[in-house]
C-alpha cells in the first residue's frame, strides 16, 4: 500500500531552502484513493512506519522514493527527502516552490 506525495509547502517562518523547512505534505493512498495531509513530524512518523519504497513522488513517468533523514550533528532533527533517483534530489522542494509560486502540483 503506497503513498504518493503530490504537493508540499514550506513551514511559515522558514527560509524555504532545505527539506527540513518543509512543513506540510499532501498525499494519496494508491490502493484506496484516500487523500490526506501530514505535518513534517507526521510525515517522518508515517514514512518511517510505511517502510522504504512505499512513499514516493512521481513526476511524469519518473518516481523517486521518499525516506526519513536526520541532521548528522543533531539526530533529533528529522525530515523526509527523496532518495537520489538519477534526476534530482529535491523533488519535494520543487513541489513546495511551485506551491509558493501559485503553480499547481498534480497527482
Amino acid at each position: 500500500m503506497g503513498r504518493q506525495i503530490y504537493d508540499a509547502a514550506f513551514a511559515a517562518g522558514t527560509p524555504g531552502d532545505h527539506h527540513k523547512h518543509l512543513g506540510k505534505f499532501w498525499w494519496v493512498n494508491d490502493a484506496t484513493g484516500y487523500e490526506g495531509t501530514w505535518t513534517r513530524d507526521e510525515a517522518v512518523k508515517e514514512v518511517f512506519a510505511l517502510g522504504k519504497d512505499n512513499t514516493y513522488v512521481k513526476v511524469d513517468d519518473a518516481k523517486a522514493s521518499v525516506w526519513v533523514y536526520f541532521n548528522k550533528s543533531d539526530p533529533s532533527v528529522e525530515w523526509i527527502q527523496t532518495e537520489p533517483d538519477g534526476t534530482a534530489r529535491d523533488n519535494l522542494i520543487t513541489l513546495a516552490q511551485r506551491r509558493a509560486q501559485g503553480l499547481p502540483n498534480n497527482k
